[in-house]
């Protein structure tokens, strides 16, 4: 199937970049006293630039007022699929930005310009620009941070390594590697032993890491279903560590424009070997093309990994699935555990955060920040910040 017909992740828009201040640069910043953490989203605009935010202990958020620049480019309202330019889903990734495992380093790819930027963090500042460089493939977009080591994957299917050190300076470690398709994101396991990619081309992977370097461990072809529906077409990466063992698990986007999403779940054995469990269905009807969750993209799981959310960008919704500690198994618990008013088109909601139990969900259209905090198998939301540009952001992370 073509990558026109895959997600709804996709549409019309234009963006306008307007300065690097939303206000005065000289008036000092003032945390406020109940800060407890950060929030970044990047704009991946023409002029790539960093958005941050200070994060309450009741989870809200006060936008910092300075944005700093990643010195390189995004693809701001362009798309890379082979349809209108849109920009729902410009990247079409998960991960464009990461935090270092001790939340000191934030890292961002810039699409446009082919370059991988670090900054230090500052809970009271947001985040200093450290360094800009070549990230060693064509149009970087997804990143896994394991140790000191910065995995990138790129459009061109290659997947490259960099070190940094204690001021968060990048080195270029090796050739890096090239996997079978396009890569749609990277995440490690739990215990940091490998790595999983999903990929365009209907195929999942492992790859032990050893440092920085890379090798294959298990390739899987997804099914086509076999009642007839579009072929699964793993997007959003999730992890978990379960009585000893390690899970990977899958938003499944599937036909995309009509057909309900699925989730999928996997054992992960010591060697890398990927054991399927499960695979759910986000829809209350049995027959995946009568349109339930469409176009589950991006995926995270609570704290004690019992709870799986997926953003459904096609229907505007997140849903809310019960992981079993046991075995992994996923069981659906709410279909719309939040729910959009408006259509994909007018909200463009897409990748999101989890920090502290509360959901933090970025819209790529109207550029905004909802924070959402779990009721049950609910979500309620108890908090928005608007930020700008609007039209074409994607990457958010947050501790």
């Amino acid at each position: 199937m073509k990558n026109k017909n895959l997600f709804l992740c996709l549409t019309l828009m234009t963006i306008a970049i307007v300065g690097c201040t939303d206000d005065d640069p000289t008036t000092p910043i003032t945390p406020p006293t109940t800060i407890q953490g950060n929030l970044y989203v990047m704009t991946n605009a023409e002029n790539n630039e960093i958005i941050s935010f200070d994060r309450a202990g009741d989870g809200k958020l006060n936008k910092i007022p300075v944005k700093t620049p990643t010195q390189g480019a995004g693809n701001g309202k362009a798309s890379e699929f082979e349809v209108p330019a849109g920009n729902i889903d410009p990247l079409a990734s998960n991960y464009a930005l990461r935090l270092s495992n001790d939340n000191k380093f934030l890292f961002a790819v810039n699409f446009k310009s082919n370059e991988l930027s670090s900054f230090t963090t500052d809970v009271v500042t947001g985040v200093e620009f450290v360094q800009k460089i070549n990230s060693g493939g064509i149009d970087p977009k997804s990143l896994a941070v394991v140790g000191n080591t910065v995995f990138v994957a790129h459009r061109d299917k290659k997947i490259t390594a960099f070190t940094f050190d204690a001021e968060g300076r990048l080195t270029a470690n090796g050739a890096g590697i090239e996997v079978a398709a396009q890569p749609l994101a990277i995440k490690a396991t739990k215990d940091n032993e490998h790595l999983v990619v999903t990929m365009f081309s209907n195929k999942i992977a492992t790859y032990s890491i050893t440092g920085a370097i890379l090798d294959l461990n298990d390739s899987k072809d997804l099914p086509v279903q076999e009642d007839g529906a579009a072929p699964a077409v793993p997007f959003g990466i999730e992890t978990l560590a379960l009585n000893g063992d390690q899970y990977v698990y899958f938003t499944e986007a599937r036909g995309g424009a009509t057909e309900s999403s699925t989730v999928s779940c996997y054992k992960i054995g010591i060697t890398g070997e990927l054991e399927f469990v499960n695979r759910v269905l986000l829809d209350d009807d049995a027959d995946p093309t009568s349109g339930g969750q469409i176009a589950a993209c991006w995926i995270g799981a609570n704290s004690d990994g019992s709870r799986i959310y997926t953003s459904n960008t096609g229907s505007s919704s997140i849903a809310c699935l019960s992981v079993d500690a046991t075995n992994g198994k996923l069981t659906v618990e709410n279909l719309t555990a939040f729910k959009e008013d408006a259509s994909p088109t007018q909200s463009g909601l897409i990748d999101f955060v989890i920090v502290k139990d509360k959901i933090y969900q970025q819209y790529s259209i109207t550029g905004v920040v909802k924070v959402l905090l779990p009721n049950g198998n609910n979500l309620v939301e108890i908090d928005s910040e608007s930020f700008s540009p609007a039209g074409g952001n994607q990457g958010i992370a947050g501790y």
